[in-house]
């Protein structure tokens, strides 16, 4: 009886070594990760289809397979006898079906959020897709604020797997950016909120970084607001590049990183505050390194130039924008004043590398272009700060901008006025991060409360419709900064194709067609400051109508004086019909005013 129960307590110990070596084997473990997938697929099958744009498909019920194939028989021979009669009809359903769907409002419908337990609560500070894989997605988590500073971490979110991320770094700080690398897409930079910056290895499982800064005598001394890998021209022809990290911090320096027994780093730039563009005269423009060098001005955010990698905008904490070299490490190229507090984003748009956008804490978001100090449009719906902006990549003309309160779609095609889309957050969240999703039309947008919403963008105009396209593109662009430098200035050049499209533009503008005697009624009003912070009873529509110059039906702005002398004005009208050759050979040769341009509409 002994021997019985001492080879049953043998036979029990090695099953139970046997289940603990099967629980920690390699091969179960693939297998579990695998039909993980499967149900993830299944569970999120309409959804996940959605996402890439696929057909949803519906499976039938065991007893509804024969009574569809039934069904199916008989369709088939009653579309035999209709067949004749469709083809008559399908050109009027098309256009019917067309004529429906252009009414249906443009809008945003949720499918998944990113999120879980560890999350809850954290704020979602950074979103950054993987350069190699369009699927894998790197989120940034933490509290800023000085009284309620927690642990942070970073994740990495699988399209595949909404529920759980693939991984989890966490820190005693907060993380303030993620960035993928481009070259090697299995790095990720991290930057923290005490000023370390590190890299991971996504490939590995294991979560301590391969690379930090934390031991390096040069790191930074405050927040790591933005982190980003670039690829920058080594030679004049443009096809060796090599990759940097670069970053930006609250201790106004913007750092390129080395790996040198770690991460090491130079000083791109160290950001100085400006003299107050109030010193200057009206109309007078900044001369290029004029601003004086006092002491440093944090820095939020950088953007380099898509196309010249030696180029890149900063935003500053007092407000500013400056345009940088990788050559000078302390003096501006060019600064670009709009803003009346913190930039906290800046981006190129992917279509034409010469305008740009940014969103600030003044409740702001503007569109600039890098030949012009002044936004030429500028959009203030709410009165609450913008955390974020981010151009569309499939159109031009296309952004979204997120604040405090709502998530904003807005298409320049459709309206400079109004947003297209408005999607307004649930009570005591705040919108933090918006980022379109690549190779399809979905949006993702970070709140406060640790949740990474993925949202399809529904009806939305397409390219037929709006005639939207790079090509396009450029040309309004051209056009608004033609029509920008005409009323900036007493009288500027215009030839040719630019003479053609300030005509048009002016021609076409409701806003320069008011009569002229409300013009002259509002030009004996006292002039406003259009650049203001507008005041938190103002509409959306009456805030962006006060950030816009006014213009009378002549073109000139309302601000000067309703006495001014327009004697060319009045012998340009004279001749109708010779003046329109003077005016454009003299609009080559001398220059004209949008005064001038406006007596040919």
């Amino acid at each position: 009886m002994d021997i019985e129960n001492v080879i049953l307590a043998k036979v029990h110990e090695d099953e139970e070594d046997n289940s603990e070596a099967i629980l920690k084997s390699e091969k179960l473990h693939q297998d579990l990760f695998f039909m993980e997938r499967v149900l993830m697929e299944n569970v999120f099958q309409p959804k996940l289809a959605a996402y890439r744009q696929l057909p949803v498909l519906k499976e039938n019920e065991p007893g509804e397979a024969e009574e569809s194939l039934e069904k199916e028989s008989h369709e088939e021979a009653d579309d035999e006898v209709k067949k004749e009669d469709e083809e008559e009809t399908e050109m009027e359903l098309e256009l019917e079906i067309t004529t429906e769907q252009s009414t249906i409002p443009a809008n945003l419908e949720r499918l998944w959020s990113f999120t879980c337990d560890l999350t809850k609560g954290l704020n979602v500070s950074s979103l950054s897709w993987n350069k190699a894989n369009p699927d894998l997605l790197a989120v940034g988590y933490g509290n800023f604020g000085f009284k309620e500073q927690r642990k942070g971490m970073a994740c990495c979110w699988s399209i595949k797997n909404p529920m759980w991320p693939e991984r989890i770094y966490q820190s005693s700080y907060g993380v303030t950016s993620v960035d993928f690398s481009i070259g090697t897409p299995n790095l990720l930079a991290v930057g923290y909120q005490n000023g370390t910056v590190a890299v991971y290895n996504v490939q590995s499982t294991n979560n301590i970084p391969v690379l930090d800064s934390s031991e390096s005598p040069h790191k930074h001394l405050g927040p790591v607001w933005q982190v980003q890998w670039i690829e920058q021209d080594r030679g004049t022809t443009g096809d060796d590049k090599r990759e940097i990290l670069v970053s930006i911090s609250a201790d106004g320096r913007i750092v390129k990183w080395v790996i040198r027994k770690g991460l090491d780093c130079h000083d791109l730039m160290r950001l100085r505050r400006t003299t107050a563009a109030s010193n200057k005269k009206g109309g007078e423009k900044e001369k290029k390194g004029e601003a004086l060098i006092s002491r440093q001005a944090p820095g939020m955010c950088f953007a380099f130039h898509p196309k010249d990698t030696n180029i890149y905008l900063v935003g500053t904490e007092e407000g500013l924008i400056h345009k940088c070299s990788c050559s000078y490490n302390e003096q501006y190229l060019e600064t670009y004043r709009g803003h009346k507090g913190p930039v906290y984003k800046v981006v190129w748009n992917p279509f034409c590398p010469d305008v740009f956008l940014s969103c600030s804490a003044d409740w702001g978001v503007m569109i600039w272009h890098q030949e012009t100090l002044k936004p030429f449009l500028s959009f203030y719906t709410t009165t609450y700060v913008v955390y974020d902006v981010a151009w569309s990549p499939n159109s031009a003309y296309i952004f979204a901008a997120a604040n405090e309160s709502r998530v904003e779609i807005w298409d320049l095609q459709i309206s400079t006025l109004d947003p297209l889309i408005v999607n307004v957050a649930n009570p005591g969240i705040k919108f933090t991060t918006v980022l379109f999703a690549k190779q399809t039309d979905c949006l993702l947008v970070g709140d406060s409360d640790g949740q990474v919403a993925v949202y399809e963008l529904k009806h939305m105009p397409t390219a037929s419709d709006t005639g939207r396209g790079p090509t396009l593109a450029l040309f309004l662009f051209s056009v608004l900064l033609a029509v920008v430098q005409v009323r900036g200035r007493e009288t500027v050049k215009l030839c040719g194709l630019e003479y053609v499209r300030t005509v048009i533009y002016i021609c076409a503008s409701s806003r320069w067609r008011r009569s002229l005697e409300e013009a002259r009624q509002a030009q004996r009003a006292e002039p406003r400051n259009y650049f203001q912070l507008p005041d938190r009873q103002e509409t959306s529509t009456e805030t962006l109508e006060h950030n816009l110059p006014k213009m009378d039906t002549s073109g000139q702005e309302l601000v000067q004086d309703p006495q001014a002398p327009t004697e060319r004005l009045w012998q340009l009208k004279k001749d109708s019909v010779v003046s329109k050759r003077d005016l454009q050979a003299l609009c080559c040769k001398e220059g004209c005013s949008m005064t001038e341009l406006s007596t040919l509409c």
